[in-house]
């Protein structure tokens, strides 16, 4: 025997006693008579019109692809496991890792700690593309990378068109803290400057550099290398070390007026 029906229309291949209106034992293959390849099983609800049934089908012209459809304006294709669902993708396009509907392109979501793995099994390094500039291609100079490279290192880069984008940190009330441009300053508080290091403030803000133990100084050191003219200074307020210069003098200059107001000379007199 090789097909049954049973008296209330369910119908087995290779099965005496089906549960279901069609069922078969192992392999079901189905082929296209066109050979363009778009072939598959359409499936609908009873109340469904023809043309709003979901689809498995094969595509591409030449039968390259596989297509996995949930057709209409509200079609969701959700995957479960356990009982659970475990995937959504929602008739927007957007992908949800867990169960519901995603409202950004790309979500993962459930209880607990949750974690997104970019890894390489051969030590090739791993990166984040980010390109939000041009066409979105991550291609060319138009976008960002958040890599972890194959020294082990964690690599921020970002890069336009023009070769001068900057890195922005915003914390809060989400308004720009700080900022490194493309000559590498630091900015604290502010957009533009030109010395290595800007930080704009109100009031009393400023900088703080405190040692909490040991015997050294909370210190600033001051160093030009420059070979035909190397000096060093440290600015220290407590430890074992002062304020010294390894050549020339030490002095406090009024540089809006363009003169020194306080000088400490290599001999020692002030």
């Amino acid at each position: 025997e090789r097909i049954r029906i049973k008296n209330d229309g369910k119908i087995g291949i290779g099965i005496n006693d089906p549960d279901a209106r069609l069922e078969v034992l192992e392999d079901i293959f189905i082929k296209g008579s066109s050979g363009d390849g778009d072939t598959g099983i359409q499936i609908r609800s009873g109340s469904s019109a023809l043309s709003n049934q979901h689809q498995i089908r094969t595509g591409g012209g030449n039968g390259n692809m596989l297509f996995l459809e949930a057709v209409g304006n509200t079609g969701i294709i959700a995957m479960k496991t356990a009982g659970s669902e475990r995937l959504r993708i929602n008739s927007s396009g957007k992908v949800r890792v867990g169960s519901g509907a995603a409202t950004y392109e790309l979500e993962v979501q459930g209880s607990g700690a949750q974690h997104l793995l970019i890894g390489s099994t051969n030590a090739g390094g791993a990166s984040l593309v980010l390109d939000g500039d041009s066409n979105g291609d991550g291609a060319g100079t138009d976008y960002s990378v958040i890599q972890h490279n194959t020294s082990g290192n964690l690599v921020l880069s970002a890069d336009n068109p023009s070769g001068n984008a900057v890195m922005m940190f915003k914390t809060g009330d989400q308004n720009e803290k700080m900022r490194l441009d493309s000559s590498g300053r630091l900015l604290l508080a502010a957009t533009s400057g030109t010395a290595r290091l800007h930080i704009k403030g109100n009031g009393g803000d400023g900088i703080k550099i405190e040692n909490s133990g040991g015997t050294n100084a909370a210190c600033i050191d001051l160093k030009n290398t420059l070979s035909s003219y190397v000096k060093e200074y440290r600015i220290a307020v407590a430890g074992s070390d002062g304020l010294y210069g390894t050549a020339s003098s030490s002095f406090v200059r009024d540089q809006t007026a363009g003169v020194n107001r306080f000088e400490v000379q290599s001999g020692g007199d002030v």
